[in-house]
């Protein structure tokens, strides 16, 4: 029994001991978090004066389960931490009791530690694989992996086809008028009736092989160009497109080869007053304006597929150009080159781009970078 008694008495006097311990060690965790505490109210005293718009504000939010629930199953409910850095402290009340001072000021030694962080940033964190949004959608906390191959379920497709008004249209000729207008059309009348005016005057006789154009008769002119290369025959010479037994017979219904032959020779797409200072800038003068409304027709009505095709092609021409090329392996050799963006369902033209050699300016980056990202701009933001 006195045995006994003396074990009680030495862990009553260990148990004393330990307690005056641990309150020697949270009167100097207290100590030293006053003293921190007097040091960064006077830093941020300082910092104050200095801004007046500076936010010093503490934001701790915890939410989580029980302590005791370790290894349990999670509630329903999302568990977000959400932890904001910042230069004051928490003052450990009283009623806390050892355990959780301890680790307070344990805490309190790593934050002081680690890194300052800019106060508007905060961190946000899940303890679960996935999120659920207000609608139900079901959202991945997760990064995916980018070697593993995308879902199918996660590939977005987009049907082509016309777009707007060119839905509704079975005509082929307002079809024809939603990519070439009558404005643009108009405009080459204009200028093509004036260079009628010079050249007729090295005729001897007016005839009307050179007399003035009309609305109607460009937009034949045009539609026998586009039937010519529908047909593969824009190679072919005139005088044979033009004989009916060796072509078809469009073209002679329309006019004789003589005035075909002219208009192509008087055919324009801008003023030739103002060419000389548009050219100094842009070599493409004499027909930027009349591409840059094509252009945009095709991008406006017409919505590309999923798959796009970014090539370049040689417009065979061996006229008078500043920017002519040479290309020994095309079928043509001497042409314009073209930078082209086509649907890979439909072949369609969605964006082109002229290739003007020197000319070109990509800037800093480099020149096949600047093209592609020139030619993508109108699919720039989609699917």
């Amino acid at each position: 029994m006195i045995n006994n008694l003396l074990e009680g008495h030495t862990a009553v006097a260990s148990s004393d001991r330990r307690k005056m311990d641990l309150r020697g060690d949270e009167e100097r965790i207290r100590r030293w978090l006053c003293e921190s505490d007097i040091e960064s109210n006077h830093d941020e005293a300082e910092e104050l004066s200095e801004s007046e718009n500076e936010d010093n504000m503490v934001a701790d939010a915890h939410v989580g389960t029980d302590e005791n629930e370790e290894g349990g199953s999670m509630s329903s409910d999302e568990e977000i931490f959400v932890i904001r850095r910042s230069r004051k402290r928490r003052f450990v009340g009283s009623d806390d009791n050892t355990s959780d001072t301890g680790q307070l000021g344990s805490e309190s030694i790593q934050h002081q530690q680690e890194p300052q962080e800019p106060e508007s940033s905060f961190v946000i964190r899940s303890n679960k694989n996935h999120l659920y949004g207000k609608s139900g959608y079901k959202w991945s906390t997760r990064p995916r992996n980018p070697r593993a191959r995308t879902s199918s379920r996660n590939v977005i497709h987009v049907v082509s086809g016309p777009a707007g008004v060119a839905k509704e249209i079975t005509d082929p000729r307002e079809l024809f008028l939603l990519f070439i207008s009558h404005e643009m059309i108009n405009e080459m009348v204009t200028y093509t009736n004036t260079e009628i005016d010079i050249k007729k005057s090295k005729y001897k006789q007016k005839k009307y092989t050179n007399s003035h154009t009309s609305t109607n008769e460009v937009t034949a002119l045009l539609g026998l160009l586009i039937q010519s290369a529908t047909i593969k025959s824009n190679h072919l010479p005139t005088r044979t497109l033009f004989d009916h037994k060796r072509s078809a017979i469009t073209f002679k219904a329309c006019m004789s080869a003589d005035r075909f032959e002219f208009l192509l020779r008087c055919l324009g797409f801008d003023d030739k007053t103002t060419r000389t200072e548009r050219r100094a800038s842009d070599k493409f003068a004499p027909f930027r304006q009349f591409w840059e409304a094509f252009i945009s027709n095709c991008v406006k009505w017409y919505k590309p597929s999923s798959y796009i095709i970014i090539d370049e092609q040689l417009v065979g021409f061996r006229g008078r150009c500043p920017f002519r090329m040479y290309i020994p392996n095309k079928p043509n050799k001497y042409g314009l080159k073209f930078i082209m963006m086509a649907d890979s369902n439909t072949k369609y033209l969605c964006n082109a781009i002229p290739y003007l050699g020197k000319g070109t300016n990509p800037g800093t980056e480099p020149l096949a970078s600047y093209l592609v990202k020139e030619i993508t701009k109108p699919i720039h933001g989609s699917n």
